[in-house]
């Protein structure tokens, strides 16, 4: 997998920076480009761990947290002016958050709908024609949340829908995104989307 920063290690299990070095030091786990990685015999028996002590739904929930937070920074920053920067990012976390956006979709945690809400424009600048962005942001659709959230994964999905050409599930999800903003704007107000 693609590893964590310390930061993540940090959050999720609260780890902290110089133990973490030292297991590097003596390869117990590796460190490249600041990202700490687990060999996959002690990612195997960390896992073997956490479900005997009855803790791994407790630690993948707080990875889904952890990273449906990053995901909002990714999003910001993907729209902002420091994109060169972000995007980087955003590709050495893409196995992170998509582990973190699969555990929360089958628990039906509201962090799925934040993880995939942020995430559709990472997918679509990475490839508008990613068939599992469409599937994941269609399964996260389908979960309670908020308008606004609900608003940006309609969008995102009908992005999606146009690249591969799917007019009719573009114009859909495009009507639901409006009619979302519709519902959303203050009363009085007036758009040019009205």
């Amino acid at each position: 997998m693609g590893g964590g920063a310390a930061a993540a290690a940090e959050a999720i299990a609260q780890a902290n920076a110089a133990p973490l070095a030292q297991l590097a030091r003596v390869n117990l786990v590796g460190l490249r480009d600041g990202r700490f990685y687990l060999l996959e015999t002690l990612r195997a028996f960390a896992l073997e761990q956490l479900t005997a002590a009855d803790q791994l739904a407790a630690t993948q929930q707080a990875h889904a947290h952890y990273y449906a937070q990053l995901t909002q920074e990714v999003f910001a920053g993907l729209l902002g002016e420091e994109q060169g920067v972000w995007m980087p990012r955003a590709l050495a976390d893409q196995d992170n958050f998509l582990a973190a956006l699969r555990w929360a979709l089958a628990a039906g945690m509201e962090a799925a709908v934040a993880i995939a809400g942020n995430l559709w424009w990472f997918w679509y600048r990475r490839s508008p024609v990613c068939p599992w962005g469409r599937e994941l942001l269609t399964a996260a659709l389908q979960l309670p949340s908020t308008d606004l959230s609900r608003r940006a994964r309609a969008n995102g999905l009908a992005s999606f829908c146009l690249e591969l050409g799917d007019y009719a599930a573009n114009l859909t999800y495009h009507e639901e995104g409006l009619a979302l903003r519709r519902q959303q704007r203050p009363p009085g107000h007036l758009d040019c989307a009205a």
